[in-house]
């Protein structure tokens, strides 16, 4: 596994340090240490501090807050997608080795981006390093010629990417694209990609080569339903005047997962 990695993006950072803000230096068990003594000469991590670790991973792969809750099981996928997906994480550590990933197709709305930051969070209780982008902000990078940023965005071992059909045009953004997954996966990669395409699409746009490419190294899945944003956008208002709840359920059970070395009742400390 790799462990080496850019710099932090400036915004980046600054979400880190707003975050042990909230979670850790507020924390009134610990007193904002993110230690709890035990004895005169033992001490341990407060479980605050087992969450910010946790936190901190997430926003390092700028996964959308809003995922952050969401667990596998609570998903609307039907049978066959969900099998897969789950067959996908139990066995993420094959999927590094060789460089496996997965096409992702459907309108807006159906699912995809839940499965990405999905994949992301079990990528990162399992010590990968995960980063999700739009393929518009990587091409937008590389453009301005920003070097920092994009190999922020090529640092992960799990690589999500959001958005293929939205940056369309000329033959020379193909070619950057073409280029991009084929030096992504050289260097073994693992790419989960999502796109409003369905799959004649894709070939229409990127052509047969990148097609071809894909259906090597990826499985296609196909999403269908409703619209699952219209639900969240019933429930603006209420999130809007909530603070974030960096102690839900969810959470503490995905970072506790990841610091597996830590015994369940240290949870308690948490909250």
């Amino acid at each position: 596994m790799k462990n080496t990695s850019p710099r932090f993006l400036p915004e980046v950072k600054t979400r880190i340090i707003q975050a042990y803000d909230d979670i850790v230096s507020s924390h009134k068990k610990c007193h904002g240490t993110g230690i709890i003594s035990i004895s005169d000469y033992k001490s341990r991590l407060c479980g605050c501090k087992i969450v910010f670790r946790y936190v901190k991973e997430l926003i390092k792969a700028n996964i959308p807050q809003d995922y952050w809750s969401l667990e596998f099981d609570n998903l609307h996928l039907d049978r066959l997608n969900y099998k897969i997906v789950k067959t996908y994480i139990e066995n993420l550590d094959r999927a590094k080795q060789n460089g496996l990933g997965l096409v992702l197709f459907g309108q807006n709305g159906t699912g995809k981006t839940s499965i990405m930051a999905e994949i992301a969070k079990q990528a990162i209780i399992n010590k990968y390093k995960a980063q999700y982008f739009t393929l518009s902000s990587y091409v937008d990078a590389l453009l301005s010629k920003d070097t920092e940023r994009v190999a922020y965005y090529e640092s992960g071992d799990f690589l999500l990417i959001d958005e293929l059909d939205k940056k369309v045009g000329t033959a020379a953004i193909y070619k950057i694209i073409d280029e991009f997954l084929r030096r992504m996966f050289n260097q073994g990669k693992s790419l989960i990609m999502a796109t409003n395409w369905d799959s004649d699409e894709l070939k229409e746009h990127l052509g047969e080569s990148t097609n071809s490419l894909l259906k090597r190294r990826s499985e296609f899945l196909f999403f269908q339903g409703d619209d699952y944003s219209e639900t969240l956008q019933t429930k603006y208002a209420i999130r809007l005047k909530k603070n974030f709840n960096y102690f839900s359920l969810a959470i503490i059970n995905y970072a506790f997962e990841r610091d597996d070395q830590i015994i369940d009742s240290d949870k308690e400390a948490a909250n």
